[in-house]
């Protein structure tokens, strides 16, 4: 398993994403970046997904087939005290 983020910026961005579709399908999702110091940056994401489902469920109403609800943040940093050494 390998997980690998997007490293910090030495300058401050930011981004954002929404989706919105059928069966209350709804997605965001963003970030922010940028230098804390002079030597140390960090990045932070998160996200968050909700669909109702793609069918009712007779049994549970209110508990519709295929529905998820899902939460994500991760974040990075970036430390670097000189122009020879760099750590995330």
């Amino acid at each position: 398993l390998s997980i690998r983020t997007r490293r910090p910026r030495d300058e401050m961005t930011a981004d954002i994403a929404l989706t919105a579709g059928a069966d209350k399908d709804f997605r965001v999702k963003g970030s922010i970046a940028g230098p804390l110091t002079d030597t140390l940056s960090a990045r932070v994401s998160g996200g968050f997904l909700t669909y109702d489902g793609w069918g009712r469920n007779l049994a549970a109403t209110g508990d519709n087939l295929g529905g998820t609800e899902k939460y994500a943040v991760s974040a990075s940093l970036k430390w670097e005290p000189s122009p020879n050494f760099t750590a995330t």
